[in-house]
C-alpha cells in the first residue's frame, strides 16, 4: 500500500501554520523539518518565488560556517544542515523530492502519511501540478487548500507585511493601505482560490482534494473530517492557540478601499458561492455582502 503523500497547497494567512503544528505532532504524519519547502513555487516561477532558493542557501550556509567554526562540533548530528543540504540537493534535482520523503516515510514504524504545506503552492498552474503528481507518483497523492475570506486574507497579509517592516525584514516597503495593494500581482496570486481549484482540478481526482475553510477550520468536527480524508487517527486538536496572528495596522483601509477590493475579487466570491453554496459562504465570509 502507498504511503499517503500530503501536500498542502495554501492559502496563506488561512491557518496552514496551525495545520502544520497538528499534523507534526500526529502519530501517524511525518512533517518535513520546516513547514515550507519552497521546491515548486521557486523552481517553477522563479521570477515571483526564486527568492526562497537563496533563502534556503543562506541558511545552508549558517548551518555550515557554524560547523567550520565550531571545532567540537558533530555535523552528523546537525539536522538543520542535513534538511538543507537535501533541500539545495532537490532544487537542482526534482527527483530527490520523493526520495527525501520515501526516508521520512521509512524513519519510524507506524508512519502512514509524509509531506509539506507551502501556500504559494496555491499560485502555480496546470503543468506544475502535472509534473508533480509524476513526481509523486510512488505515494497516494493528497492536497489540501485551505481558503479565507479574500478581503480579511488580503488584510492579514497586509499585518504580516508591516510587521516584517517593523522588524526590518522588508527591504522594499510598499503601500500597504490603497487599492493598489490588494490587486499587486503577488497578493492576487494568493488570493484567486477560482484559478486554483480550478488548475488543480485539472489534474487531481477532485476526491484526493481537501477545501477547507479559515473560518471553521477550528471545529472538532472539521478535524475529524480531515482526518478521515487523509486516513489517519483521530486525534484531539488544541485550538487554544492561533500561531502568526499579528497586530492591527496603525493605518486600516478605508470602506471605500475595501469596496473597490471587494468588486475586484468579485470573482472569486462568485465562484465560490457557486462551489461550496452561496449560504454558506455568505455564513463565513463577512465581505461576500460588502
Amino acid at each position: 500500500m502507498k504511503p499517503t503523500f500530503i501536500l498542502g497547497v495554501g492559502c496563506q494567512k488561512g491557518g496552514t501554520t496551525w495545520l502544520f503544528r497538528y499534523l507534526e505532532t500526529h502519530p501517524d504524519v511525518m512533517m518535513s523539518p520546516t513547514k515550507e519547502m519552497h521546491i515548486f513555487d521557486a523552481m517553477f516561477i522563479p521570477e515571483v518565488f526564486g527568492l526562497f532558493y537563496k533563502q534556503s542557501l543562506s541558511k545552508a550556509h549558517a548551518e555550515l560556517t557554524r560547523v567550520i567554526n565550531d571545532k567540537h562540533y558533530l555535523p552528523h548530528l546537525n539536522a538543520n544542515l542535513r534538511h538543507e543540504l537535501d533541500r539545495l540537493n532537490i532544487y537542482h534535482d526534482l527527483s530527490g523530492y520523493s526520495h527525501y520523503f520515501s526516508r521520512l516515510a521509512s524513519s519510524r514504524e507506524g508512519i502512514k502519511a509524509v509531506g509539506e504545506i507551502s501556500p504559494t503552492y496555491a499560485a502555480l498552474g496546470v503543468e506544475h501540478y502535472g509534473r508533480i503528481k509524476t513526481l509523486l507518483s510512488d505515494f497516494h497523492l493528497k492536497i489540501i487548500f485551505l481558503m479565507r475570506d479574500p478581503i480579511d486574507r488580503i488584510q492579514s497579509q497586509q499585518r504580516m507585511i508591516a510587521k516584517g517592516n517593523a522588524r526590518g525584514r522588508v527591504q522594499n516597503p510598499i503601500n500597504l493601505h490603497g487599492i493598489d495593494f490588494y490587486t499587486n500581482k503577488n497578493v492576487a496570486l494568493r488570493t484567486n482560490y477560482d484559478k486554483t481549484i480550478t488548475n488543480l482540478e485539472s489534474v487531481f481526482d477532485p476526491n484526493d482534494i481537501f477545501y477547507g475553510f479559515y473560518e471553521t477550520l477550528f471545529e472538532t468536527s472539521e478535524i475529524g473530517r480531515l482526518c478521515d480524508f487523509l486516513n489517519i487517527d483521530h486525534v484531539p486538536a488544541d485550538f487554544s492557540k492561533r500561531v502568526n496572528s499579528a497586530p492591527k495596522l496603525e493605518q486600516e483601509a478605508n470602506k471605500e478601499v475595501v469596496a473597490q477590493a471587494r468588486r475586484y475579487y468579485d470573482s472569486v466570491y462568485s465562484f465560490c458561492a457557486n462551489r461550496f453554496s452561496e449560504e454558506f459562504i455568505k455564513r463565513i465570509w463577512a465581505n461576500y455582502s460588502v
